[in-house]
């Protein structure tokens, strides 16, 4: 893989943990901004440019999934790149997007959406159609409603775990388990963005139709966030018993800022505005962030407990900690790629997923 431009390099992991002994040590979860009142991973790329938006790392390997314009095709579609590699998922209509990327047992899970619709340019509401993609072969899911969209998925113990939006014009599920909208763990016109399963326990992150952000355990309420402001959950993590949540919360006179909460504490006595994390990943106490910052928000940036690293113009969509290293999905807008291209950044040296 080519390296794509930068200006600033990222400390590596245990950089990172030799200046946590220097600067005071703020666990920070950091909240992503959506379509609602800020611009995010979910928003439809302009065509000939690439993203990626979620990585997974397994028995070695690591696999990104996002969207990229196959020549080919003459469209933006889903695609999952191991190790570098990309493959284009098949795709009907006018374009397609992987959202997540999750491996179990060797098997390649990739949730997103199909568009079938040229005007739909962001979510939600899209004439678009939620779909899984199982190595390689996509199955519309959601009882195939055609304003859906896959944006989490999880396996465990063999059942597939999809949140997002589903049977919008009917009751708006959340949840897909095994190809079957349900409402067990999450209420009916809930929006969910993350799911996470953790001894048998479904825990599932996003907003309910006034806006306000939830963690929903097994379908019941467990963390509120927010009142009359636009606030979600973007991204839940679990280790032990502590539950660990990025999410956002925003107004129309102040744009986006960050809130950080563990088990529904917050963390940061202070928020900033136009920075907002999309993805949480935990590794032996650590806590990693990926997700923008910056006055526009327009700074790809990773918190590693607290402490900013800085990638450039772009957006960090996606965190992985494996063996020591820390990898980041993105996009990166440097030069010579200013309108974007998908970026694998690991240790903070960015990679051109091409």
């Amino acid at each position: 893989m080519e390296r794509c431009t930068e200006r600033r390099a990222c400390k590596t992991l245990l950089q990172w943990r030799h200046s946590l002994h220097i600067l005071p040590i703020i666990a920070t979860l950091a909240f992503f901004a959506t379509f609602i009142a800020c611009s995010g991973k979910y928003k439809d790329p302009p065509d000939l440019t690439s993203s990626a938006t979620s990585v997974f790392v397994y028995n070695g390997d690591v696999y990104v999934t996002g969207r990229k314009y196959d020549k080919s095709q003459g469209k933006n579609v889903a695609t999952v790149w191991k190790n570098g590699l990309p493959q284009f998922l098949p795709t009907q209509g006018t374009g397609s997007a992987g959202y997540s990327v999750f491996v179990s047992e060797g098997d390649v899970y990739v949730a997103g959406i199909q568009w079938i619709d040229p005007r739909s340019g962001s979510l939600p509401p899209n004439l678009g159609q939620a779909t899984l993609w199982k190595n390689g072969v996509g199955q519309l899911i959601g009882n195939n409603d055609i304003m859906s969209s896959a944006l989490s998925v999880f396996v465990s113990d063999g059942d597939v775990y999809v949140a997002g939006f589903f049977n919008f014009y009917t009751h708006w599920g959340s949840v897909v388990k095994n190809n079957r909208v349900v409402s067990d763990f999450a209420p009916l016109g809930a929006l969910a963005y993350s799911l996470y399963v953790a001894n048998g326990d479904v825990y599932v992150g996003g907003h309910d139709k006034g806006h306000r952000a939830f963690v929903w355990k097994n379908g019941e309420a467990l963390y509120q966030y927010g009142g009359n402001e636009h606030t979600n959950v973007h991204s839940i993590f679990v280790s032990g018993e502590d539950v660990y949540l990025a999410g956002y919360f925003g107004d129309d006179s102040h744009g986006c800022r960050i809130i950080a909460l563990k088990n529904g504490e917050p963390l940061l006595g202070d928020y900033s505005f136009a920075e907002y994390g999309s993805s949480i990943f935990v590794e032996n106490g650590d806590i990693f962030t990926a997700g923008t910052s910056g006055r526009l928000g327009t700074t790809a940036t990773v918190w590693g407990n607290g402490i900013p690293q800085h990638f450039g113009n772009g957006v960090a969509s996606s965190a992985w900690v494996s063996d020591g290293n820390v990898y980041v999905a993105g996009m990166s807008r440097l030069p010579p790629h200013t309108d974007g291209v998908a970026c694998l950044w690991k240790n903070g040296v960015p990679q051109e997923l091409k």
